[in-house]
């Protein structure tokens, strides 16, 4: 950010400034704005102090985000490959608290076996690891107050679970257990399993890793939030109230919540009109043929 002083910021001009927000192009839309809301504040509050005569940030323009990821549930068949996954692999277990959780990729990687009670079947979600430079992992806090929660444990996963469980301040995912899962080992991690999974393709040499590096010869096709968004539609089609959708995914406010729970249902509205108009056609159709002699 191009503010280091007083003499500094007074040096600033207009321009400078949009080129350097202009370096924010192709991140996400709520970055950017992040980013120039905060460099706005600043050069305003500079104004209303006298340190400077003028505000450089009027008139800023911010650069195009990159396009937002389409957000879709797993269609019955990837429903098939991830279980095969899960049951195969040898980081299935991975994939499967994604799958039956729903939880954000910082804190599946938090857990620790603490954290289950398996009389009450429930995990607590109460801490998330970050990457510093997509490098070492770091114990980081939740995303808000809201991502402090309980969450019911499925049998499914409670089997899974006891197979190889651990002491309680033992991370789930991590070679030794003490410390969190390096950047590194999870991408070599996540793209093994998507692999097996049918959700990544080989690619050309990307010059980014070593020889013999599973990172570079594959790319992924999806994000571990797509198991997210598929466990929200799970909550959405089994009738589990919004409010409640609510603090199982830790979503700080109702409105988020409300808010993919209308987008699924605009989904679900659009998928019956398909179907609709596909029987509909089918009856005229039907109605056209010639009469045989069985009719």
């Amino acid at each position: 950010m191009p503010v280091f002083g007083d003499r500094m910021m007074r040096a600033i001009l207009p321009l400078e400034i949009q080129e350097w927000l202009n370096g924010y192009a192709g991140k996400s839309s709520t970055t950017i704005g992040k980013v120039t809301s905060i460099i706005q504040a600043v050069y305003k509050s500079a104004c209303a102090e006298g340190i400077v005569s003028r505000d450089p940030t009027l008139g800023l323009i911010k650069p195009k985000p990159s396009e937002p990821h389409v957000k879709r549930a797993f269609t019955e068949e990837e429903h098939e490959r991830i279980e095969r996954t899960i049951d195969a692999h040898k980081h299935g277990l991975f994939m499967a608290v994604l799958y039956h959780l729903g939880l954000r990729r910082g804190e599946a990687l938090g857990l620790q076996w603490g954290d289950f009670n398996f009389t009450e079947r429930k995990v607590t979600i109460e801490r998330d690891i970050d990457y510093v430079n997509d490098k070492a992992g770091a114990v980081g806090d939740l995303k808000s107050k809201a991502a402090y929660r309980k969450i019911p444990v499925p049998d499914e996963l409670l089997s899974l679970l006891k197979k190889s469980r651990g002491l309680p301040n033992r991370y789930l995912f991590s070679a030794t257990g003490v410390f969190p899962m390096p950047y590194s080992t999870f991408q070599r991690m996540w793209i093994s399993l998507m692999i097996d999974a049918g959700f990544a393709r080989p690619v050309e040499s990307n010059g980014k890793a070593k020889k013999k590096d599973i990172r570079r010869d594959y790319e992924t096709e999806i994000t571990p939030h797509y198991f997210r968004h598929d466990y929200t539609t799970m909550l959405y089609e089994a009738g589990v109230d919004p409010l409640v959708a609510m603090k199982i995914l830790g979503h700080k406010d109702y409105a988020t919540t409300a808010r993919i729970y209308t987008h699924l249902g605009d989904r679900h509205i659009e998928d019956a009109s398909v179907k609709i108009i596909d029987i509909r056609s089918k009856k005229k159709v039907a109605e056209k043929l010639p009469a045989t002699k069985d009719d």
